[in-house]
């Protein structure tokens, strides 16, 4: 028969002191009676032979459960009540995951043209912790949060409460998106902070290589395990790049900025660059003067095109021809040099910027099966624009073929010094013998 149905043996009152168990149904105590690991399933057997079912007739003159070596079998037998309540099964509050911090903080910061940076200290063991800078402030929160996101989460609502204190004080205030337009320079930004500046420094050094003519600032970016660092060479000062290799930031966007903020003030204390504004200066046209319409003299722009039909122009006034340098672009001039010296026109290989991407391009050109010109004679990257990146490129080709071409001349020169000193030898020799 079944050991379930063996397992509800009548209360003897004479068997043990203890209190008898709470009655529990048949179906319940099968997953809650245990027996002892010495029990065998021999005595198991024994067991089940020996217990009546329901109260049914048995020959058995004793209940073998109710010996002492089998007074453990229902030791662990609890009515369903009392297992329900030993045993709860209701689930453990524990931490209520959350970004309604972080939404409202940031969505705070963009309508206050604010760039708050969190950096997280720490480990997984114990803990991770937070540190916000804002507004010149910093803000710190040792934690230990077990992961970064709940810490995120603290240090944005301390954040919140940061700018509130601030607004109070009157030293934020919302700036409106129509005079976004005229503020800063190149793109620059102010953080809403009294004294407080904010400026697209990398905008300002594109500028100012455009507006002078020179090739655009390049970066060179360095990693060392999570951290990263940038270098950044202007035309202004060649060879002499701005930031360093020893100067670690979190991300590359702050590196390059660091390097490229080092720039723009040594070009402020320079003189190259205004304190404020854009670098590039429009050219104001000036007007016609009311004697010179008077007189039917032709009044002219400061780029030399006439304003205005004239019958006659004074004597010797003649508009200035336009030199084809002027028009032609440096890939142009490059073939025109190296025609000097023998070589092709130049190949150029053109690739997307690998860390920049989305218009930016890196160019490299060199002079194949042209020794000693095969190699890489120059090299840009993180250009915004496929022709503007090689038309960079080529600038430089130029100015290093130009190099070349006069070393050649020179060379020629000195050549032509050493054979007219020995003409001259040999005509001197030529004289000796005839007198």
């Amino acid at each position: 028969m079944d050991l379930l149905e063996h397992l509800i043996v009548p209360q003897r009152g004479d068997s043990h002191d203890r209190p008898p168990p709470p009655p529990a149904p048949p179906t319940f105590i099968s997953s809650l009676i245990t027996i002892p690991p010495s029990e065998n399933m021999a005595s198991v057997s024994t067991m089940q032979t020996s217990v009546p079912f329901r109260g049914a007739a048995s020959n058995s003159t004793e209940n073998p459960l109710s010996q002492p070596h089998n007074s453990t079998v229902l030791e662990n037998v609890f009515s369903i009540e009392d297992y329900e309540r030993l045993n709860s099964f209701t689930p453990t509050s524990m931490n209520v995951r959350t970004a309604e911090n972080i939404t409202a903080f940031y969505l705070r910061c963009q309508a206050l043209r604010l760039s708050p940076e969190i950096k997280y200290p720490g480990s997984t063991t114990p803990g991770w912790g937070a540190k916000l800078s804002l507004a010149g402030r910093v803000v710190e929160d040792d934690g230990p949060y077990p992961n970064k996101k709940e810490a995120k989460e603290k240090i944005c609502g301390e954040g919140l409460k940061l700018l509130k204190e601030l607004e109070d004080k009157g030293l934020i205030t919302e700036l409106k998106r129509k005079a976004e337009a005229g503020a800063g320079a190149a793109g620059g930004r102010t953080d809403g902070v009294e004294g407080g500046l904010v400026e697209n420094w990398i905008g300002l050094l594109i500028e100012l290589s455009r507006s002078e003519g020179t090739f655009e600032p390049i970066f060179k970016e360095y990693s060392a395990g999570t951290t990263f660092s940038c270098e950044v060479e202007i035309a202004q000062r060649p060879g002499q790049p701005f930031g360093g290799r020893t100067k670690p930031f979190s991300n590359k966007k702050a590196a390059r900025n660091s390097a490229a903020c080092e720039a723009v003030e040594w070009l402020r204390a320079e003189g190259l660059l205004p304190e404020s504004g854009s670098p590039l200066k429009k050219k104001k046209t000036q007007p016609p003067s009311p004697n010179a319409k008077a007189n039917g003299s032709p009044t002219r722009s400061v780029n030399g095109s006439p304003s205005g039909k004239v019958n006659s122009s004074p004597k010797g006034a003649t508009d200035r021809p336009v030199s084809p340098d002027e028009t032609e672009s440096y890939g142009n001039k490059v073939v025109a040099k190296a025609k000097i010296l023998g070589l092709p026109a130049p190949d150029y290989t053109v690739t997307a910027s690998p860390t920049l991407g989305n218009g930016y391009w890196d160019v490299t050109v060199s002079f194949p099966n042209n020794p000693p010109y095969d190699v890489t004679i120059a090299e840009v990257r993180k250009i915004y624009g496929k022709k503007v990146a090689k038309e960079e490129c080529a600038k430089r080709v130029l100015s290093y073929l130009i190099d070349e071409v006069e070393k050649k001349n020179a060379a020629i020169n000195e050549k032509m010094e050493e054979i007219k000193k020995k003409n001259e030898a040999i005509n001197e020799k030529m004289d000796e013998k005839k007198q």
